[in-house]
């Protein structure tokens, strides 16, 4: 067995062999560059030289999976410099999807990504996108009411918003930055949509706080807080669900 090791040790390329990774975060990219091989291209830093930005492509292992992602999904990953006591940024790359599909997965993967602040989680994190994708799109499109795919003609595309999006559809999904912008008094219908899908689609069997947390992000222009208000006041009223 000794020698079978010593053999397994001299094949593996040497940033595989745990003796040589250091930290949790050498660690972590280490098994993350395994993990995604050629689709892991570093932008700029490394682990041992924060911040560190790299890319992946993520093919779904689902195999349900129902929409068209030629190529995967390609998310950017930003490790910040004092990574991980500052979560990192997952940012959806894929061109050919809408800007508010991107905004709507992205929010989703914020509200995950803060409930595991502190460690180095982004494997689980990663995971969690992949086993969840088919969720995470349709309560994005619940919530966009937007064509999938940006339009093929020149004039779509350039009216296509390239900017940060909008309050209603970059909402954060921790309450502070969701209360900086306007809400409405009253729930619009898309809102009350997104509500109902939500709740449908998150898990009822996780930890109430991030369950709610969870709801929230995929609800455009809500907290938390008011989320929950709205569950019980349309259950109060016979109408609330999940």
């Amino acid at each position: 067995q000794t020698k079978q090791l010593q053999h397994l040790m001299e094949e593996y390329p040497p940033c595989w062999r745990p003796t040589e990774c250091g930290t949790d975060v050498e660690k972590e990219v280490a098994l993350l560059q395994r993990r995604w091989g050629s689709s892991f291209k570093v932008m700029t830093g490394s682990a041992t030289d924060l911040p560190m930005k790299f890319t992946i492509s993520l093919i779904p292992t689902d195999p349900e999976f129902t929409f068209d992602l030629e190529g995967g999904l390609v998310l950017s990953i930003l490790l910040p410099k004092d990574y991980p006591e500052s979560t990192c940024e997952i940012a959806v790359l894929n061109e050919n999807l809408t800007a508010s599909i991107r905004t709507c997965l992205e929010n989703a993967f914020r509200a995950q990504i803060k409930e595991l602040r502190g460690s180095c989680a982004l494997r689980t994190i990663l995971r969690w996108i992949d086993h969840q994708l088919q969720v995470l799109f349709e309560c994005a499109l619940e919530v966009s009411s937007r064509p999938l795919v940006k339009p093929s003609n020149s004039t779509a595309k350039r009216s296509e918003p390239k900017c940060a999006p909008s309050s209603s559809e970059g909402a954060q999904p921790d309450d502070a930055s969701k209360s900086n912008s306007a809400a409405p008094a009253q729930w619009t219908p898309e809102q009350q949509k997104a509500l109902e899908q939500a709740l449908r689609t998150v898990p009822q069997d996780m930890d109430a706080q991030e369950r709610w947390a969870r709801i929230a992000a995929l609800v455009p222009g809500r907290t938390k807080r008011e989320c929950v208000a709205r569950f019980k006041e349309l259950r109060a009223a016979g109408g609330g669900g999940g």
